[in-house]
């Protein structure tokens, strides 16, 4: 008989008989064989674990590897037919579609009608393709992120389209960027491009969802390159007056993916250049030592008054060590314009009391 479909994490029900037949299908009422029934294929999720059907045997592995539980002992044909009860069994593992396997060698066996196995309802996230893909660097975008909606035994639930948020759970200081928030299709949200601030050995990332357990990615690495590759104004020169102390102007030392490498030990120059590329007398040059891979100069001066300067920052270093110059965005030297002086009183004017002491003096 025809079986029905049945729902992840709930036990099955109905029974089924199978018969015991000879070559033109007639039952063959004085066999006694011991049948064994199993399904033929159920595939897990990365958070489906233990049995795939209680009372059959067979553990979910892998994700996305197919697992096909069986009983260990087989049930005795009486008169060439064997009943199953099915709420015997309660499978954990849903599948949109599998058959019930019938085996009892030497016979060759014998499948069920197609039976759909549904997950449950929709209640936690999980994470997908995490640790899948290319190494993950920071200040790098990374893809292939994706959140599923899933029941409360771990299998996707192909259905719903709740907005998903993205952010980081522990693993790192830096935060995460890039398109963090995005709308399930079909139970999944598929992050495109995604990048952290800063790395980390463990990295974990939380993704929330309205109305559903929060979910917690599968620790990954993100490396943080620690090679020093170039210079970077990090703070920029501002347009001044002049002879006056400017605005501290900080250079970091960077890897190639922009982090500031923070051991970096070395002492940079500025150079200040014209719009012709001329060099241009300055105070406050240095060279400057770098702490925690960042140069501060904090006595710049500039006596020359002039439009479109840029400062130039060179490392002294030689040979494999050495970095190209980096300029600084434009700015200006120039004169403040003279204070406005204050409108002159008119002739004669004066207080009340100036007056008075003027008529006083005259009665004398």
């Amino acid at each position: 008989n025809a079986p029905d479909n049945f729902i992840a994490g709930v036990p099955m029900s109905g029974k089924l008989r199978v018969r015991i037949a000879d070559a033109h299908g007639n039952r063959v009422e004085t066999a006694a064989n011991s049948v064994a029934i199993g399904l033929d294929c159920i595939k897990g999720t990365s958070s489906t674990q233990g049995l795939v059907v209680r009372n059959l045997l067979g553990q979910f592995g892998e994700p996305g590897l197919c697992v096909q539980p069986k009983a260990a002992v087989g049930t005795p044909a009486v008169r060439g037919l064997v009943e199953f009860d099915l709420s015997k069994f309660t499978p954990r593992g849903a599948a949109e579609e599998t058959r019930f396997v019938f085996t009892s060698p030497p016979l060759a066996e014998a499948k069920s009608s197609a039976i759909a196995i549904a997950p449950s309802a929709p209640t936690r996230l999980g994470f997908e393709g995490v640790t899948s893909g290319e190494p993950k660097v920071a200040n790098i975008n990374f893809s292939g992120v994706q959140v599923a909606i899933r029941d409360s035994i771990g299998n996707n639930v192909p259905a719903g389209s709740e907005l998903v948020v993205l952010e980081v759970d522990s693993g790192t200081t830096g935060k995460l960027a890039g398109n963090t928030q995005a709308r399930a299709a079909n139970g999944l949200a598929t992050f495109g491009s995604l990048m952290l601030t800063a790395g980390g050995p463990a990295v974990r990332l939380r993704a929330t969802a309205p109305g559903l357990e929060k979910g917690t990615s599968p620790a990954f690495g993100v490396a943080e390159y620690k090679e020093a590759k170039r210079l970077q104004f990090v703070v920029q020169p501002v347009t001044s007056a002049p002879n006056t102390t400017m605005a501290p102007i900080q250079v970091a030392v960077q890897d190639e993916a922009g982090n500031v490498v923070k051991n970096a030990r070395f002492k940079i120059r500025l150079t200040l250049m014209d719009p012709n590329g001329v060099q241009v007398p300055m105070r406050g040059e240095g060279p400057e030592g770098t702490a925690n891979g960042i140069a501060t100069f904090k006595d710049v001066r500039i006596t020359a008054a002039g439009t479109g300067y840029t400062i130039q920052a060179s490392a002294e270093a030689s040979g494999p060590d050495r970095f190209p110059d980096v300029a600084s965005t434009t700015f200006d030297i120039v004169t403040p314009p003279p204070a406005t002086p204050a409108p002159a009183k008119p002739a004669g004017a004066g207080t009340e009391g100036s007056r008075g002491a003027r008529q006083e003096r005259q009665l004398h």
